[in-house]
């Protein structure tokens, strides 16, 4: 044995010098990663393992290559530079126009052939190619060299480094390429992780879905950690929740997959429960980024509760024989928890309702809520619960924070208002933060629904030619003061003026840019409920305008979106000749602007 060492060392040796840089003439792939400096790392381990050696010198080859980054966040310590760096090449040469379809696969050079897994994704600017969880630099890929004996090797730059999986050396019964159910079987002799899988296991096995974690193809596998099955929840899991942690045919890591697209799961073959999966991210700072995935159950057979289910994946893209696997922090499909539960409401406050609204553009649809003056996007929908259901918004409601300008810009349901007063720039006003605004804004249903009773002159209105016209409509909507006018407020200054001995009641006065506005607030309640918030009623001019919206809290005022604009039928008309005609009152006000021009 020992005048057995020289000799294997020399051989090394030789093969070294014949792949890093002993030939003379044209480059080999191994010239080309040791003289790359953003491989150095990857060059280190390469130059430890005999067998990666002999495939640079003997075979065809292609090489992924992590560069020195993708070792900054690779924690795993491999005892075998052989088992790390042989799953990085595989010995079937593959440009990056040959590297398949998404979710096929290539064999890599590692024992038992463990397969790499090609994604493909579009982008607005450029297309990108995944091997498992890794990306492509493309322009940095495609480095071709051939040997004296034809054979073409071809070297990628990836951006994250590759870990098979796989038991290590000192474990009795060795597993090299398993299945997802094989790692489920043989979990604690694979990853050294700090849970454990026994729940789900027991699940599977008592459900006899083993099969469905055999099958081959390329598959997507969500495995529940046993932190996540206590108070009971194990008892919960039968075969449909079985079937809904699986997403067949489609090979779905966490990079490469879109966030918020979902994918059709296994419990997806009758008419009684149909279940979906997507992915989401939360960042927690610019350097922590928490990849959650989320059941929602579409239909639901009475037992399996429709709506959410966030789940956090602690372990991902673990890649397997027929697919990859996600560990995550709780069961999917699985609602039993209340609302109480998953988030605490410390007060209901009567005062103050909350709005929905949709907006579509396109195909994408944008679910907004609005309370005590703020408006906020509902970023996570339909998070079920066992005594109702959460959506998760990007902000804290009643906490203003927007101008009334910004709110009437950003508002879609006040966008007729906020275009009639852009014209003629009666808005620009609404920034000012040193004023206090009460602004009565008709939403955008209340013009049209005025348009039907003056169609010509509510055209004209929003024309710029006439937007003197426009101003003046506005002006009346919109009272400055010292303080902004809740409706609670103003329904209590109209409260000590009830009917006169004429059976006339006695209108408030409140101070508008030019005159004043007065008006009578009737509060109604139809509920029997004292708790459910009232409604307000507006009295104008022998109108009643339901308040659609009342408190719009902004950080200069407040805004009453009102069912109708405060117009009458003499104050805009259209004459034969299709002018636009205004009452004596709005003449005056327009004589006395061109006045003071």
């Amino acid at each position: 044995m020992g005048a057995s060492k020289p000799g294997m060392f020399l051989v090394l040796g030789l093969v070294l010098v014949g792949v890093f840089g002993g030939r003379i003439g044209a480059q080999t792939i191994g010239d080309k990663i040791r003289n790359d400096p953003d491989l150095s790392q990857f060059l280190a381990l390469l130059e430890r393992s005999e067998l990666a050696n002999i495939t640079l010198q003997y075979k065809q080859a292609t090489i992924f290559a992590p560069i020195n980054k993708a070792f900054q966040t690779h924690s795993t310590t491999e005892e075998d530079p052989n088992t790390l760096v042989l799953y990085h090449m595989t010995t079937i040469p593959k440009r990056t126009t040959q590297l398949g379809t998404s979710y096929s696969s290539l064999y890599s050079e590692l024992d038992g052939n463990p397969p790499l897994w090609i994604t493909h994704t579009t982008g607005n600017y450029h297309n990108d190619i995944f091997v498992n969880n890794a990306r492509l630099l493309v322009s940095q890929s495609d480095i071709q060299t051939s040997q004296k004996n034809g054979n073409i090797q071809i070297l990628h730059k990836i951006d994250e480094v590759l870990v098979p999986t796989r038991s290590s050396r000192s474990v009795q019964q060795r597993v090299y390429n398993p299945t997802a159910y094989d790692f489920l079987e043989y979990y604690e002799s694979l990853i050294i992780h700090p849970h454990r899988l026994r729940y789900f296991r027991q699940k599977v096995q008592q459900n006899n879905k083993q099969d469905i974690f055999k099958t081959e193809g390329g598959h997507t596998f969500f495995i529940p950690v046993d932190e996540g099955f206590k108070d009971g929840r194990a008892d919960l899991i039968d075969a449909k929740i079985i079937d809904g942690h699986v997403i067949p045919k489609k090979v779905l890591f966490t990079a490469p997959t879109k966030k918020d697209v979902p994918f059709q799961t296994l419990a997806n073959g009758d008419n009684n429960v149909r279940v979906v999966i997507s992915f989401t991210q939360e960042t927690r700072n610019p350097n922590t980024i928490i990849n959650y995935v989320k059941s929602h159950t579409l239909l639901s057979d009475g037992k399996h509760s429709q709506g959410v289910v966030l789940s956090e994946i602690v372990k991902a893209n673990i890649p397997v024989k027929n697919g990859v696997v996600h560990l995550i922090q709780k069961p999917l499909m699985v609602v039993d928890n209340n609302v109480r539960q998953l988030l605490e409401v410390h007060t209901l406050d009567p005062r103050n309702d909350l709005y929905f609204n949709v907006v579509t553009s396109g195909t994408n649809r944008t679910v907004t809520v609005e309370g005590g003056g703020v408006n906020a996007t509902v970023i996570q929908p339909d998070l079920a619960a066992t005594n109702g259901i959460i959506h998760v918004i990007d902000r804290v409601l009643g906490v203003p924070y927007t101008t009334v300008y910004d709110k009437l810009q950003t508002d879609y349901s006040l966008n007729y208002t906020y275009q009639l007063g852009k014209q003629s720039g009666f808005n620009e006003q609404l920034s000012d933060t040193t004023k206090k605004f009460t602004y009565f804004v008709p939403r955008n249903r209340a013009w049209e629904e005025a348009s039907v009773d003056h169609p010509s002159a509510i055209k004209k209105l929003f024309m710029p030619e006439y937007y003197y016209h426009a101003t003046s409509i506005l002006e009346r909507h919109l009272v400055i003061s010292d303080e902004p006018y809740t409706m609670e407020r103003i329904k209590q200054l109209s409260s000590g003026r009830e009917e006169n001995n004429f059976g006339k009641r006695n209108d408030i006065h409140l101070p508008t840019v030019r005159g004043e506005l007065h008006l009578f607030v009737e509060e109604t309640n139809d509920h029997d409920d004292p708790s459910v918030n009232k409604s307000f009623i507006i009295h104008w001019k022998g109108e009643r305008i339901p308040v659609f919206r009342p408190n719009v809290a902004c950080t200069n005022g407040v805004i009453h979106v009102i069912d109708a604009p405060f117009l009458q039928d003499g104050d805009i008309r259209v004459s034969g000749a299709s002018s636009l005609h205004f009452a004596p009152h709005l003449i005056m006000i327009l004589v006395a602007k061109w006045l003071l021009l």
